[in-house]
């Protein structure tokens, strides 16, 4: 999704480890939280970060991309 809003707005995307870095130094600032403490969908324990999520807003024209009738 990240990167896809950064195609959507002309910005070139960071690299995951610089991102992963910047949330890791900044994540106080935008309560988010590294942790080594959650599951992915095959329910293996994995790192990431949590109190990041996904906005769609339905009056944005790039919602209606991936929209499915």
């Amino acid at each position: 999704m990240y990167c896809l809003w950064c195609e959507d707005n002309a910005i070139k995307p960071y690299a995951q480890n610089t991102m992963s870095h910047y949330l890791k130094e900044y994540g106080d600032a935008y309560n988010i939280v590294d942790t080594n403490n959650l599951q992915n969908e095959r329910g293996v324990r994995v790192r990431g970060f949590e109190g990041i999520g996904i906005v769609i807003r339905p009056d944005a024209p790039y919602a209606k991309i991936n929209d499915v009738e």
